[in-house]
């Protein structure tokens, strides 16, 4: 798993909310090196989209430039409509999709993503 997410183009799927999670969740995947310190410039997400611009086309369009797509899972992530849209996208683009399982109080996942590949991650900061 470990050569799957190097030296690719990630995007980083999470709730907005969880900003500071997904910067530990970043330093987590280094410190077990999923992530060289290189392949930080190859990390996207919808965070990165600037205002007035079409959100959803701005999503697309750097999910199909990634060769992959990391999804940060909380209780916040599970809630959030733009997370769901970011999913439902990497499916429809056929990105393979790794599970940050970093927030330990987060609900079980939905059914459509049990298939993918998991990362456990503990939540103490690396």
């Amino acid at each position: 798993m470990e050569k799957a997410l190097m030296n690719k183009q990630v995007f980083l799927s999470y709730a907005f909310t969880d900003r500071d999670l997904a910067q530990t969740t970043i330093r987590k995947l280094q410190s077990k090196g999923v992530l060289k310190s290189e392949a930080l410039e190859n990390i996207d997400s919808a965070q990165t989209i600037s205002f007035g611009g079409d959100i959803r086309e701005g999503i697309k369009e750097r999910i199909q430039k990634s060769d992959i797509v990391i999804l940060i899972w909380s209780k916040d992530a599970a809630r959030s409509p733009w997370v769901q849209y970011e999913v439902g996208m990497a499916q429809a683009l056929e990105r393979p999709i790794f599970i940050a399982r970093a927030d330990k109080s987060a609900p079980d996942l939905p059914a459509e993503l049990n298939e993918n590949q998991i990362i456990e991650l503990d939540t103490e900061p690396a």
